[in-house]
């Protein structure tokens, strides 16, 4: 009898398992198709964890468009671990302006450095630095560094790396520094 409780226990977690892999829970893709914001993003979240770009993009851009402002930072962020700046701006900009701030305001720096506009950067960085967030630090850490001006470098690499950002420990290594 034992036996059957356990072959019964481990099928029962297998195709729990299978079920969970397969797709998501049913009255979380109900709640999205009926227009609930939170559950778009939920199965945007879920399909990105699954590999499904395509599936996480649709659902992202349903809740980004109704002014989600995680989604509309994770189709920011999608867009420029894509080199997609121009997609990536325009949802950056509304997620920082509904309170995402340092992240998405780094974010932006990062654009506008792309686009060589290391002033309008600057200023973006600034802003989020302004709120202790480390990879800004580090961007004005390195932006110094890259213009030869080691004593303002060294001031904002030393922010970033005393909370913990190894890029800007690793920086601070190099012989200028010294």
């Amino acid at each position: 009898m034992k036996k059957i409780y356990i072959i019964l226990f481990v099928f029962c977690v297998f195709c729990h398992q299978i079920s969970a892999q397969s797709g998501p829970d049913r009255s979380l893709l109900k709640k999205a198709e009926k227009g609930d914001v939170t559950s778009m993003y939920n199965l945007g979240c879920f399909y990105n964890k699954q590999g499904k770009e395509e599936y996480a993009l649709f659902w992202w851009g349903k809740a980004a468009e109704e002014g989600f402002p995680e989604a509309q930072f994770n189709l920011g962020i999608y867009y420029i671990k894509n080199n997609d700046y121009d997609s990536a701006f325009p949802w950056l900009v509304k997620s920082e302006a509904q309170n995402h701030g340092a992240s998405a305001q780094n974010w932006l720096g990062v654009i506008y450095a792309k686009r060589h506009e290391m002033e309008t950067a600057l200023s973006w960085w600034l802003k989020s630095a302004a709120q202790y967030y480390a990879p800004a630090q580090f961007n004005i850490g390195a932006y110094y560094y890259n213009t030869r001006e080691y004593d303002m470098s060294k001031v904002w690499l030393n922010r970033a790396a005393q909370q913990g950002h190894q890029g800007a420990k690793d920086l601070l290594q190099k012989e200028v520094f010294k």
